[in-house]
């Protein structure tokens, strides 16, 4: 059995689908289906019994492909707060449920979820820096 802890969670072990290489700069481990491994761990994670820790919160986040300000933007708190939920912090139960949720639908393929997932991305693509000028007659957007 391998202790896989790559991954950012310490109760993680895998029994076959890896392979170990010794190389000059020491063991190397190399897993089969990196990606699947990962969607059947945060699918287990998402619908466990109980409450998550915190690193079970940012591996999912990372799942989600969500920043901590990311997160933080759309659950109504600062940066810090996520980084204090990871580090230990008691989670709220909405923002667990959320990203149950999130992952869920999107390990799901839910259309909704895709949907509201995309339309974050297109948030951030969008909160660019607007520059203006006043050009004597008025202001104008700058080049």
């Amino acid at each position: 059995m391998h202790h896989y802890t790559l991954c950012g969670l310490d109760n993680v072990w895998l029994e076959n689908g890896y392979a170990l290489a010794d190389t000059e700069d020491g063991p190397v481990v190399s897993i089969v289906d990196l990606d699947g491994l990962h969607r059947a761990i945060a699918i287990d994670i998402a619908t466990k019994h109980g409450g998550l820790n915190g690193k079970e919160l940012r591996f999912l986040r990372s799942m989600l492909r969500l920043s901590q300000q990311k997160l933080a933007d759309h659950t109504g708190n600062q940066r810090g707060t996520v980084t204090r939920w990871e580090n230990g912090d008691a989670i709220p139960r909405s923002v667990e449920m959320l990203v149950r949720g999130l992952w869920l639908g999107k390990a799901k393929g839910c259309p909704l979820t895709t949907e509201l997932l995309e339309e974050w991305e297109r948030q951030d693509a969008c909160a660019v820096r607007l520059a203006y000028r006043d050009t004597g007659t008025g202001w104008s957007r700058a080049a």
